[in-house]
């Protein structure tokens, strides 16, 4: 009976964890603690065992939802959720590789796959962005690591920039192409490959060329998609390249589906 009882407490807690993360979209342990008047031992105690597959935590120490709130990396680069590589999927609850399984749909190009992201995508946009009446709006897609092979996430793209598009109707020029970057040279997919044989900032750099410097000014904000994040570097060198070639660096902002855990 007592053991009963303890389940139930246990569950109660869980649902108001969620329901502060759910109000808050993201927040430190202590805030939680401090929200539901506990100590943060306690909330960490459910936040990593009874919730582990429900939420995740930046690298800052901010909790949310998974899957509903961008989350900030170490490298600068916002991230929905985590991609648990397919050798770890066994020790995983089905729950918590759920996400990882979309992500691998994703790159095979399936419809649904790609429909239920560009929605997470875009709802991630429209929290980190806010557009001015005199600026412009670029959403970049990261090219993919082989010269012949387009992403997926230029449909992602589209469907974000229409959403911006049709906040008042009309149709700017920043809006009418998905391909700032293209892939000049193959390079290998680094959340496919051990670290020591990822490429290097400057491979990816110099792999990478930008087709419209004429829109990296001050007048315009590019969103930098991607599907998935390991190291940073490719996205980083998509930015360089923005900003070497006249875009103010706040003007730039990153976002991937999803971070590679380590």
């Amino acid at each position: 009976m007592i053991e009963f009882r303890a389940d139930i407490i246990d569950k109660s807690m869980c649902d108001r964890i969620l329901r502060v993360l759910k109000q808050k979209k993201k927040a430190k342990a202590i805030d939680i603690a401090y929200a539901l008047g506990t100590d943060r031992r306690t909330i960490n105690h459910y936040l990593y065992s009874d919730l582990r597959d429900s939420v995740i935590k930046d690298d800052y120490h901010y909790w949310s939802v998974r899957g509903t709130c961008p989350m900030l990396s170490n490298e600068g680069i916002y991230y929905l959720t985590e991609y648990i590589p397919k050798g770890l999927w066994a020790y995983k609850s089905d729950e918590a590789i759920e996400d990882s399984k979309l992500v691998i749909q994703l790159k095979e190009n399936e419809q649904e796959a790609i429909d239920i992201v560009k929605e997470k995508m875009a709802a991630a946009a429209d929290e980190l962005i806010e557009l001015s009446p005199d600026l412009g709006l670029i959403v970049a897609t990261v090219p993919s690591s082989k010269t012949y092979k387009d992403s997926p996430m230029l449909e992602v793209a589209a469907y974000i920039r229409d959403c911006f598009n049709g906040i008042d109707g009309e149709d700017d020029p920043e809006l009418s192409f998905l391909d700032m970057f293209t892939r000049t040279s193959d390079v290998t997919t680094s959340h496919f490959v051990e670290t020591w044989n990822r490429p290097g900032f400057d491979e990816q750099k110099a792999s990478i060329q930008c087709n419209y410097p004429e829109f990296c000014s001050e007048d315009n904000i590019c969103l930098i998609i991607d599907d998935v994040t390991t190291t940073g570097r490719v996205m980083k060198a998509c930015k360089e390249i923005l900003v070497e070639n006249g875009m103010p660096e706040e003007n730039i902002i990153m976002l991937a589906f999803a971070k590679t855990s380590r």
